[in-house]
């Protein structure tokens, strides 16, 4: 089986397998794009997932230590003025 998905319109559909590592023309837009096996086409989304998932914990892990390490901002209101 083979994966067809357009990188400029996002158009995705099953192609007959002797088309693998071929170029051919977007039905939707026109645009050459290459052919690929089902297992490449998943095995490189899975590690494109696994990616973003890695660095979505990292950045809420570096979120949670700055607002564990920042103190609450203290308000004065004696000098606030609400004349």
């Amino acid at each position: 089986m083979a994966i067809f998905r357009c990188n400029k319109c996002a158009h995705l559909a099953e192609v007959a397998p002797d088309t693998i590592g071929t170029t051919i023309n977007c039905p939707q837009c026109g645009t050459p794009t290459t052919v690929y096996d089902t297992s490449f086409f998943v095995r490189k989304l899975l590690e494109r997932y696994f990616a973003l998932q890695t660095s979505l914990k990292r950045l809420q892990a570096e979120a949670d230590n700055q607002e564990a390490s920042e103190p609450a901002p203290q308000q004065n209101l004696d000098a606030i003025n609400i004349y």
